[in-house]
């Protein structure tokens, strides 16, 4: 009986493969970057990445806002998973602040690459719609946007990874009324 057990353990050893004993293999975490360029001197200032429960390849962004009569604000979300995207507020003739995300890294911290990255085709870039009221310029100007983030190591590799997802623009103007442009950024969210 010793040895019928023995043999059986050995044989049930034998008769797992190499793919039966490794950990399942995680799924690639869904991310979206989110970079800030100045509205006026078109310089890249900083970024970050957030994390998103979405398995599709492209995204949508829904929002919601608060018409500033003294003060007010908009947050934007991932619509499928109701992710968090950006939070910031909007103040009538004052400055208004971004309190989502909180914690941006410096243009210094991403990576230059030495080839840029191609800009999408028009059709691929979209504004976000977040109310009757919001400012864009009535002749988008892409490519220098574009050109302000196509040297960053990370947008290669974003877009890379799913070439074929939409390119999010958001002009965040915390300042309104007599608002000073120069304190306006475009925010350029991009989905892995």
């Amino acid at each position: 009986m010793k040895y019928f057990l023995s043999f059986f353990v050995l044989a049930l050893l034998c008769a797992c493969s190499d793919d039966d004993t490794k950990a399942p293999e995680t799924v690639p975490q869904s991310k979206v970057l989110m970079l800030q360029v100045d509205y006026t001197t078109e310089v890249f200032e900083a970024g970050t990445e957030i994390s998103i429960d979405e398995s599709v390849p492209d995204f949508e962004i829904t929002s919601t806002y608060q018409e500033p009569g003294d003060f007010g604000g908009v947050q934007l979300y991932s619509s499928n998973s109701n992710t968090l995207l950006f939070d910031g507020t909007i103040i009538w003739m004052g400055t208004g602040v971004m309190s989502y995300p909180s914690n941006l890294y410096d243009s210094e911290d991403f990576g230059i690459i030495s080839e840029p990255v191609a800009q999408p085709s028009e059709s691929q870039f979209s504004k976000v719609v977040y109310s009757d009221y919001e400012t864009y310029p009535e002749d988008m100007d892409y490519a220098s946007i574009w050109n302000t983030i196509d040297n960053l190591a990370i947008v290669k590799t974003y877009r890379d990874s799913n070439p074929e997802a939409t390119v999010k623009l958001f002009l965040y103007t915390p300042s309104v009324g007599i608002g000073n442009p120069e304190e306006w950024d475009w925010l350029v969210f991009i989905k892995n």
